[in-house]
């Protein structure tokens, strides 16, 4: 279990992952009658543009190209299994389930 902390933790950008995934809901909820981009893109081109945002702060260089894009990654699954399930059950359970 101390591997894969230490991998999660050396691999994954926490403040950037918590950001896409905030961003990726907003994005999702509140853009559909603004653009005909597919929420996919939207939310993709969100998180390269608060890599990039990151990546002139932190001034990392090079070294963290693999580490934002893991995140990435990790974000996108996070939201597809996991907190979208969170989200639905939650729906449901408080009566705003959309049907």
């Amino acid at each position: 279990m101390d591997t894969i902390t230490n991998f999660i933790e050396i691999n994954i950008n926490m403040y950037l992952l918590l950001l896409i995934v905030l961003g990726g809901i907003f994005i999702t909820k509140y853009t559909k009658n603004f653009t005909r981009i597919n929420d996919t893109y939207k939310v993709l081109i969100a998180s390269i543009v608060f890599s990039i945002i990151f990546y002139f702060i932190n001034e990392c260089e090079e070294n963290c190209l693999p580490q934002y894009l893991f995140t990435y990654l990790f974000a996108t699954s996070f939201y597809e299994v996991i907190l979208k399930a969170v989200i639905k059950k939650v729906n449901s359970t408080i009566g705003t389930d959309k049907k």
